[in-house]
């Protein structure tokens, strides 16, 4: 597997800093600008001063995959320190680096959540539309039960932390929901990767995408033929979509454990 690069929330610093144009509050604005361009996450503090400069945050956001604001479990493998020359009387700048052992894949998703009472299934149908189109991993719809015994639904929406801001704004105007209950969640995933497999159907060759998984021991442990790809050939050669994924699991394994 290749590696990620992931950081916390950069700590800026607070107060304010000289600079060629005059006395500025911390982060500057050429900082800032660069913060905001990149989506970067960040926090004021922990001291006084100037943590992060334009260049700085430009590198950070150039080479980093992902922001985290927790880790999961760590197992060090290497670890390699840094510090800056300037003394803040507190702490020195550093940097501690961690190579994590596991095939267990990390990161980091915004649940959304509300609860409706008056809006019907066609609706609903088209806001999880538009919630896919704008980004959402995922959206669910439960029963519930609302305020005064109403019976409504819990809607539940699994986005990437960049894109929960106009997810939240299709709830708002599509739903007239009042309020969306926000969480930042760690998930864990198995290592996986997307293969594609070639089957014949009536002496014509077709493409499948295959996603097969592993566990931390690099073992398969599920093999899932992309549902968009068996119906293609299903309608296209008139078989049961039952018999088209029983034809590539069959290929598939023949071609994983031969």
């Amino acid at each position: 597997a290749g590696y990620r690069i992931v950081s916390t929330p950069s700590g800026v610093g607070m107060g304010s800093v000289k600079i060629r144009h005059g006395v500025v509050s911390v982060p500057a604005p050429a900082t800032l600008e660069i913060l905001r361009a990149l989506g970067m996450p960040f926090r004021r503090g922990p001291v006084e001063g100037e943590l992060a400069t334009p260049t700085g945050v430009a590198i950070l956001g150039a080479v980093v995959d992902g922001f985290v604001t927790r880790t999961p479990v760590l197992r060090v493998l290497r670890r390699g320190y840094g510090a800056g020359t300037r003394d803040y009387g507190t702490q020195p700048l550093g940097v501690f680096e961690v190579e994590i052992e596991g095939r267990y894949q990390h990161d980091q998703v915004v649940v959304l959540e509300t609860n409706v009472d008056d809006v019907d299934g066609e609706l609903l149908g088209r806001v999880r539309e538009v919630l896919m189109r704008k980004g959402a991993l995922d959206v669910y719809y439960y029963p519930a039960i609302a305020k005064k015994g109403r019976p409504g639904f819990m809607v539940q929406v699994l986005a990437r932390p960049q894109d929960a801001w106009s997810l939240l704004e299709v709830l708002f105007t599509e739903l007239g929901t009042l309020g969306v209950r926000v969480d930042l969640v760690d998930r864990v995933k198995l290592e996986r990767e997307i293969r594609e497999v070639i089957i014949r159907v009536d002496e014509v060759e077709e493409r499948v995408r295959v996603k097969v998984a592993y566990d931390e021991e690099g073992r398969i442990v599920r093999v899932k033929p992309e549902h968009a790809d068996l119906e293609r050939i299903a309608s296209r050669h008139g078989l049961p979509l039952r018999k088209v994924r029983e034809l590539v699991l069959s290929r598939v394994m023949a071609e994983l454990f031969l």
